[in-house]
């Protein structure tokens, strides 16, 4: 007979591997499913969706190591080795780095391509409708690395519990909501983050990605700078911030009872314009090289101002685009945005496929100023114009005006809020001031006034 040592040993293990067994067959076989179901998808959104899904319940498996073929387009192969931190952008296709170096051709696999073209948004081909083409084209090079890299930071993103009761949606604008969300990683922090997060009525394509990406990636240049709010992390088309409580510039200035701007003396709006110029000078100066900025941000208005800290800071860069520098004419290239509503723009973001630079946002730092000075928005109040009639306005040189009368009763501090919005509302972008040019400006007045910064 066969010792009872010896039975108790023999048949655990045989019940064990019957398990293992059966357990392998029974995953090998969902796989086997689950790559079916995804290769009948037609719509690309549905397997976006989908793929996400899969990768989810992979992660989750006790086996991280199984691969899943996805015809001919890309192999991803879930593994244990170092998380993706940088992602580069050759011919389109996004390349994924890690401090171990390039996993192009390593156990990782083949990344999904999330376009043919590489992110640079430009012109409409068709009204309404943004275009990609190549971000590098003909003698336009990118100035720098970063204009063409990606830095994700999914895992603490991923950590977040958008289940917890205090988690709260508190606004959206034209591409993304924002929550008020409390981090696990900042234990110690006692405020709320900000969570970015797409709009749900928006469908996750490259050009998304890709606007969330310099997004990411200019508030990543910028946290050196105390006029741009931090960044603590970002996954595709979602970011965490710093929260504002008390809102935005827009806010304070256009609220019905005008509560937080009557407190406004001549210094805040000294201080609070030089602060918008800081901030300005700041961006343009980020890879500043060849004496060209390298960033434009092509959406500046009062609400893109957070107080944070007691100071207005400059958020919300996923309209931003990255300049080029042409090697062949040592010069900046410039580019195009197709689409340009509103009435905060300068006149040759109204006309049709212009080339625009930076000093785009020049003009725009001038309505600010304006709104500062006035209370009011551009072409409201007593500038009132339609929307229609301000954009062949504006193409003409009007500019917003403020009366005469009013200017009278201004004191110093006002009147150099008034010198340097002039600055700023000169119709050639070529004898536009630049934004350092105008933060001097107000900082020498500061100064002479004896007024502080903050």
């Amino acid at each position: 007979m066969t010792p009872a040592s010896q039975m108790s040993k023999k048949e655990p293990q045989r019940g064990e591997g019957e398990k293992v067994h059966s357990t392998a067959f029974a995953r090998k076989l969902k796989l086997l499913i689950l790559k079916w179901r995804y290769q009948r998808l037609r719509d690309k959104a549905w397997q976006v969706i989908f793929l996400m899904y899969l990768i989810l319940m992979l992660s989750s498996s006790t086996s991280l190591h199984s691969a899943l073929s996805l015809g001919s387009h890309a192999t991803i192969n879930i593994d244990t080795r170092p998380r993706c931190v940088q992602v580069e952008f050759n011919d389109g296709f996004p390349t994924p780095t890690t401090e171990e170096g390039k996993l192009e051709n390593s156990r990782f696999g083949k990344i999904i391509p999330m376009s043919k073209h590489s992110g640079m948004i430009s012109s409409q081909s068709d009204p309404g409708e943004e275009t990609f083409r190549s971000f590098e084209e003909g003698s336009c090079k990118a100035m720098h690395d970063w204009q063409i890299q990606y830095y994700p930071d999914c895992n603490r993103i991923h950590e977040i519990d958008l289940n917890k009761r205090s988690t709260r949606l508190i606004n959206n604008g034209g591409f993304r909501d924002v929550w008020s969300v409390l981090e696990p990683a900042y234990e110690d922090h006692q405020e709320p983050f900000v969570m970015k997060t797409l709009i749900y009525k928006k469908k996750v394509k490259f050009r998304e990605i890709d606007r969330h990406r310099r997004d990411a990636n200019t508030y990543a240049m910028l946290q050196s700078s105390i006029h741009i709010p931090d960044i603590y992390g970002s996954c595709s088309n979602t970011a965490l911030f710093d929260l504002a409580p008390n809102g935005t510039m827009e806010d304070m200035i256009y609220d019905d009872k005008k509560v937080e701007m009557s407190k406004w003396t001549a210094e805040h709006r000294l201080q609070y314009s030089w602060q918008v110029a800081k901030a300005m000078t700041e961006l343009h100066s980020v890879g500043n090289i060849h004496d060209s900025a390298a960033i434009s941000h092509t959406d500046v208005s009062t609400d893109q101002f957070l107080w944070v800290n007691g100071m207005f800071k400059l958020n919300d860069f996923n309209r931003a685009r990255f300049i080029r520098w042409n090697a062949r004419k040592e010069e900046p290239c410039k580019f195009i945005v197709g689409k340009n509503p509103g009435k905060n723009r300068s006149p040759e973001e109204y006309k049709d496929h212009e080339p625009l630079n930076e000093k785009i946002d020049i003009y725009s730092m001038g309505n600010i100023f304006y709104s500062i000075l006035m209370g009011e928005k551009v072409f409201e109040g007593i500038n009132y114009m339609k929307k229609d009639k301000v954009y062949k306005e504006v193409q003409k040189g009007v500019v917003p005006i403020i009366p005469q009368a009013i200017i009278d009763g201004y004191g110093p501090l006002e009147k150099v809020v008034l010198e340097a919005m002039r600055m700023c509302h000169v119709y050639n972008p070529d004898d536009r001031s630049r934004a350092s040019d105008v933060e001097t400006f107000l900082k020498a007045k500061l100064e002479e006034h004896n007024v502080s910064e903050f």
